[in-house]
């Protein structure tokens, strides 16, 4: 994957959690302010020949400060492993 150009790619969490927390605070006039459930990086899937996952990183969130007895708002981003930018979010 680096020889591809990937910077950000299976191997390189720290660096990468270096660039999630400034995209985090990016992100919080639009989502909230955010606290990391986990972070994962997900490898090419080639296995479906029609629509091919290519990878990236997932990063599970929630918002801070949230009740627990409540129902959580949490969400799944998705960013690049070229150049670690934000690409979507899910949410829960």
């Amino acid at each position: 994957m680096r020889a591809s150009g990937a910077k950000y790619g299976e191997g390189s969490e720290d660096e990468f959690h270096g660039l999630l927390l400034d995209s985090l605070k990016k992100l919080e006039p639009f989502l909230g302010k955010l606290a990391i459930d986990k972070m994962k990086y997900v490898p090419p899937d080639l296995t479906n020949k029609n629509e091919p996952e290519p990878p990236a990183w997932r990063v599970g969130v929630h918002l801070s400060g949230q009740d627990k007895s409540r129902p959580w708002t949490r969400y799944v981003l998705v960013f690049n492993v070229f150049d670690g930018a934000f690409e979507s979010e899910q949410k829960f």
